[in-house]
């Protein structure tokens, strides 16, 4: 089973066993009420709730990038950067735009809007990390909005704050192992593509590069998703062209060992607030940091908790992971 699989796996067995714990109360056996046993009381206070979604923070004085005109031609092979000129004071230096297999591209020249030449810039310098193989550190949490948890039970609905700890194993970093420069960068998102993004313009919310320094910092929101389920392949979604979802073969593996004692016929995402903040490099065009965030209200319907069930549940999840590159 995939990594993400294993994950999956993990939560929908938590799920399974709140939904048990649950349906096996009543309001009136739940100390201090429903809804009053929080995650601090259960663990003692060691455990501090993170938000949701997570705060962003900058932490450096920032210049909004203005209007960007782009002159690109066309680029021989193993070439690095080419120049993309702003009506600012700064100059984009842009990662040369190679496939994944060294060829040159063609790119027309072409006056475009700033948000478009910033997506381009975005998409070239995470693509080479791809090409070029850096290497990379990573880690991931899994983040549980407990106010969005909602079933078709009043039974359960009015008892759910006594397991609500049963989450926050998933919200604490996990480091994940290190990829080693010139290794294989197949895990790196998009795992299992050739390239990390291919993201457009219709696939975004908002787009903004601010100056930090030695680096511009970018932040890519993405628009709202609805999907009836999750992709067989994330490239059909506008989420999937740029970041790790859930596919159904992972769903699937996880449902499938998670059989024995629960059964979910419904594992409907729909996302919304999921964003992609990066840091890159102004002199070489290269990607220094990137943080993959999405978030989704994913519609349930349970078919088993151990023996015949019929219920449709709600919960956002958020999914979020941290990578430094080189």
């Amino acid at each position: 089973m995939s990594k993400q699989g294993k994950r999956i796996l993990a939560i929908l067995a938590v799920l399974a066993l709140a939904f048990t714990v649950l349906a096996g109360c009543g309001k009136d056996e739940t100390t201090g009420g429903a809804g009053n046993f929080t995650i601090e009381e259960t663990l003692s206070g060691e455990q501090v709730i993170p938000t949701f979604p997570p705060v962003i923070e900058d932490t450096e004085p920032v210049t909004e990038s203005s209007d960007v005109t782009e002159d690109i031609t066309e680029t021989a092979t193993g070439s690095d950067t080419q120049a993309v000129s702003t009506s600012g004071s700064s100059t984009l230096t842009q990662p040369g735009a190679k496939t994944v297999v060294g060829t040159t591209t063609k790119v027309a020249t072409t006056a475009v809007s700033g948000d478009a030449a910033i997506l381009a810039y975005f998409n070239a310098a995470v693509n080479n990390v791809k090409i070029q193989k850096p290497g990379y550190t990573w880690k991931e949490r899994t983040l549980i909005d407990r106010d969005s948890i909602e079933t078709s039970s009043s039974a359960i609905n009015s008892v759910k704050g006594a397991v609500i700890g049963l989450f926050s194993a998933f919200e604490k970093w996990t480091d994940k192992d290190a990829v080693a420069a010139g290794a294989d960068h197949n895990d790196f998102p998009v795992s299992g593509k050739p390239w990390a993004s291919k993201l457009t313009m219709a696939d975004i919310k908002s787009i903004s590069s601010t100056d930090g320094g030695s680096v511009y910092n970018i932040q890519i929101n993405l628009k709202d998703e609805n999907l009836s389920a999750p992709p067989v392949d994330r490239e059909t979604t506008a989420h999937g062209r740029v970041m790790n979802i859930w596919t159904k073969e992972a769903i699937d593996a996880g449902l499938k060992s998670a059989e024995a004692f629960v059964g979910i016929d419904k594992f409907a995402p729909q996302y919304s607030g999921s964003y992609v903040k990066c840091t890159i490099d102004k002199t070489t065009g290269a990607l220094k940091t990137i943080t993959y965030f999405s978030s989704a209200n994913t519609k349930l319907h349970i078919n088993k908790v151990l023996a015949k069930a019929d219920i449709d549940a709600s919960i956002r999840i958020g999914s979020e992971s941290a990578y430094i590159i080189g």
